[in-house]
C-alpha cells in the first residue's frame, strides 16, 4: 500500500480483500474432494462476500469528509500477496482453511486498528472503529464455524 491512504482507500481495500478471499475459497471447494470442506469453503466465500457488502454500504453512507480524510500508515504483508501465494488445487484440510480464514481475519483487523490508531478526527475515529468492531466479531463468527465444520 502506498504510505498515505484516504479512509475510502482502507476500507475499499478492505471489501476488495473479502471479494478475494471469497473467489480464492470457491477456487479451493472445486478442487476438493471432501464434502464438509466443500460446504466450509462455501459458506466462508458466502461470509466474505456478506462483509465485502457491508464494507461498500459503509463506504456509501459515510460523509465525504470523512471518506476522504487521509491516513499516514502501511501494511505489512498485504493479503493480496498471501492470497497470491496459495495454491487452490493443493489439498486443504480443515486446519489449513482455519489457519488461512484466520489470517485473513487478522489482517483485517489488524488494518483498521491502524486505521484508527492513526487518525485524530473523532468522526473518522467512530466511523473506523465501527467497522472494526464488526470485523472483530466476524473473525469470531468465522472462527466458529470453522471449529463447527471440524467437529462434524
Amino acid at each position: 500500500m502506498k504510505t498515505f491512504e484516504t479512509v475510502r482507500d482502507v476500507v475499499t481495500h478492505g471489501g476488495d480483500v473479502h471479494r478475494q478471499a471469497a473467489n480464492l475459497y470457491l477456487r479451493i471447494a472445486a478442487n476438493s474432494h471432501d464434502e464438509r470442506n466443500r460446504m466450509l469453503l462455501n459458506h466462508l466465500s458466502e461470509h466474505a462476500l456478506r462483509l465485502r457488502g457491508l464494507y461498500k454500504r459503509f463506504v456509501d453512507q459515510a460523509t465525504g469528509s470523512v471518506m476522504e480524510t487521509y491516513l499516514q500508515y502501511t501494511t505489512e504483508n498485504p493479503p493480496p500477496e498471501v492470497l497470491a501465494e496459495v495454491d487452490p488445487s493443493a489439498h486443504f484440510s480443515v486446519e489449513d482453511i482455519a489457519t488461512l480464514n484466520q489470517a485473513l481475519h487478522d489482517y483485517q483487523v489488524s488494518l483498521l486498528e491502524g486505521a484508527v490508531r492513526e487518525t485524530a478526527s473523532k468522526e473518522v475515529h467512530e466511523f473506523l472503529n465501527d467497522i472494526l468492531q464488526i470485523a472483530s466479531a466476524e473473525r469470531r463468527n468465522a472462527a466458529k464455524a470453522v471449529e463447527e465444520a471440524n467437529t462434524m
